[in-house]
């Protein structure tokens, strides 16, 4: 081949390159990460809300209207484009209505949310709208104002001043959270968040921890329990040190807590007065505490650098994770409310120390499979049961749990004296007078009356012909795994806070009467 012949062919292959690089900048590729998804459950740490009727806009236009599946999932993919603004109403018959509104979709996102069974009125219109103001302090020296694309640009600081005002067309404004990085969470679960018992919410927000893309979220309820969510694009913007060295979070021992709780109990509720609940029909809430050592607690605090926050992931597979949380650098812990967990479903956790424009590398820290509830059988004395011994011997069975190795059974007994003047409550003592907490891994129990002390009972035998009512007042399960560095508990009752954040009643007290 001559020599021109080869400056010709190359030539051609230039020009070819030029047109297809042309070419292919015309086409609109479709972006498999802009995305919109939504994870809905009936309360923070609650059960996922199956078919709600799920609708998108963007303006005026509906573009998609779905159904959550049995996760109380669903994901917008086909019609989204970064730089939009969109509008999501979620309904369903019996419930309040739920309203979020992305000012501007600057990366794709995951939104935890919640969908309430309405207060008194299902379905009741209530146009809902917040008006707020971003400041760099409470002195408001600088007020932040979004670009061209509707971004605001935050440069390096350790906090933001938020002014907000919520106002609704028909129901009145109950209270307001406002949080950057995920969705404000209930108020026992969530991480650090402003708060507000009015349609009015101010103050300083943390953040420390946060960098480059991220959103800032603005709730408010009305006192029928609908929500309207406002998302707003941040960017925080700074240098880079390249020199850093970076702290490989360590994790506690253990550093995984998996709760599964017999309760409707909704953390948002404001009343310090815990509810009584029912029957196991009710529902439960679940859940999953992450805990890490800070930087100062750590053994490289004298060389590595310390973080300004840390990032918390999430893994169903062990492999693949997905960020879920960014919190200050004072935090040693986060709680997990994602209706995503299920039963039987293991679950990873890694951490990840945040510096400016940049992350340590992630540690997995543990792994946890959440218990399911469990019931108890054989009750005995059971419900009415007469002619029972003045020493009886109390005895259940502790069903549900079968399929997991090394679970340990914790009780307690109260016994209730109802026909004095005075109620007398009895239970089993060591002793020191101490009340007896029982462990076990046999799942059949029998508790021999005799066997015991139990406290103010003095003739160490209960009267004849008279009628009692006892109870366990703590039925849980733990599964310590030490392999995976975690602990799942399972907890049907526990109405004296040994183990539980909240009171749960028993299911239901046992009246029996005694013989000759």
């Amino acid at each position: 081949m001559s020599k021109m012949n080869r400056n010709y062919r190359k030539f051609f292959l230039i020009i070819i390159l030029i047109i297809t690089i042309f070419l292919s900048s015309c086409v609109n590729f479709k972006n498999s990460e802009n995305y919109i998804k939504l994870v809905i459950s009936e309360y923070s740490s609650g059960p996922a809300v199956e078919g709600a009727n799920v609708k998108i806009y963007c303006g005026n236009t509906l573009l998609e209207e779905v159904t959550t599946n049995k996760e109380g999932i669903v994901t917008f993919s086909k019609t989204i484009q970064i730089g939009k603004p969109y509008t999501i109403v979620i309904s369903k018959p019996f419930h309040a209505k739920t309203v979020i509104d992305i000012e501007r979709l600057q990366s794709s996102l995951t939104i935890n949310t919640t969908l309430r069974k309405a207060n008194f009125v299902e379905n009741m219109e209530n146009k809902m709208n917040i008006v707020y103001s971003i400041y760099d302090s409470e002195q408001k020296k600088i007020k932040y104002t979004p670009s061209q694309e509707g971004i605001y640009t935050i440069f390096s600081t350790s906090s933001i001043f938020i002014e907000a005002q919520a106002t609704s067309s028909d129901i009145s404004i109950s209270h307001m959270y406002a949080k950057i990085g995920t969705p404000p969470g209930a108020e026992f679960l969530t991480s650090p968040r402003l708060y507000s018992e009015s349609s009015r919410l101010s103050g300083n927000i943390e953040t420390t921890g946060f960098y480059g893309k991220t959103y800032l979220f603005i709730d408010c309820y009305d006192v029928n329990d609908n929500r309207y969510e406002k998302i707003i694009p941040i960017y925080f913007s700074d240098s880079v040190n390249l020199k850093l060295k970076p702290y490989i979070v360590e994790p506690q021992k253990p550093a995984i807590y998996a709760y599964t709780i017999r309760s409707e109990t909704k953390y948002y509720n404001f009343s310090q007065n815990l509810e009584k609940l029912g029957s196991l029909d009710v529902g439960l809430n679940t859940y999953i505490k992450v805990n890490w050592k800070k930087w100062e607690e750590s053994t490289q605090n004298l060389i590595t650098d310390k973080p300004y926050g840390y990032a918390i992931y999430r893994s169903y597979d062990g492999k693949n994770f997905e960020k879920i949380a960014v919190v200050s650098d004072r935090e040693n812990s986060y709680i997990d409310t994602s209706p995503t967990n299920r039963f039987g479903k293991r679950v990873w956790y890694a951490v990840a120390s945040v510096y400016k424009f940049l992350e340590g590398a992630r540690n997995i820290v543990g792994s946890v499979v959440l218990l399911p509830s469990f019931k108890i059988t054989n009750v005995k004395p059971y419900d009415g049961e007469t002619n029972v011994s003045v020493t009886p011997e109390f005895s259940w069975k502790f069903e549900g749990l079968e399929d997991f190795e090394g679970i340990k059974y914790k009780y307690e007994i109260w016994l209730y004296d109802w026909t004095v003047n005075k109620k007398h409550y009895y239970y089993p003592v060591d002793s020191s007078n101490n009340r007896i907490i029982f462990e076990t891994k046999n799942p059949e129990i029998k508790v021999k009356f005799e066997d015991y002390i139990w406290q103010d009972l003095d003739e160490g035998k209960l009267q004849s012909n008279k009628p009692y009512e006892w109870a366990p007042e703590l039925l849980a399960a733990v599964l310590e795994d030490d392999k995976n560095n975690s602990i799942a508990v399972s907890i049907v009752c526990d109405y004296n806070g040994i183990i539980s954040p909240v009171l749960i009643p028993p299911e239901k007290y046992y009246l029996f009467i005694t013989g000759n």
